[in-house]
């Protein structure tokens, strides 16, 4: 889990939401993460309050972590964003709590009978 704390930016430069329409924060910043060229963003799913963004969801590399971030960053109404996104390799599932421990495979080493 991270938290991003941007006031180094400029509250007048934060892109506003389209007029129009209401849409919340929240929306916007899926809308936003939709339109992103990387297709792995349009799983990421956006919770906001009282100025937190909160981004959930799984990708497999963390530099999509940090492009999700980015790209919502500077959304008007976002002051913090706590990016709690898993960082999981392609065809990796998550263990549960329920899940069998992983195979120690150090232990199959080369035997021979």
């Amino acid at each position: 889990m991270s938290l991003s704390d941007r006031p180094d930016r400029d509250p007048a430069a934060h892109e506003t939401c389209p007029t129009g329409r209401a849409t919340s924060v929240a929306e916007w910043a899926e809308s936003r993460l939709r339109r992103n060229g990387y297709l792995a963003l349009r799983n990421i799913s956006c919770e906001h309050h009282e100025g937190v963004l909160t981004l959930w969801g799984r990708l497999p590399t963390y530099y999509l972590k940090q492009v999700a971030q980015e790209a919502v960053a500077d959304i008007q109404g976002v002051r913090r964003i706590d990016n709690r996104i898993e960082v999981l390799a392609p065809g990796v599932k998550p263990a549960g709590p329920d899940a069998p421990p992983a195979p120690d495979r150090s232990a199959r080493r080369h035997r021979r009978p």
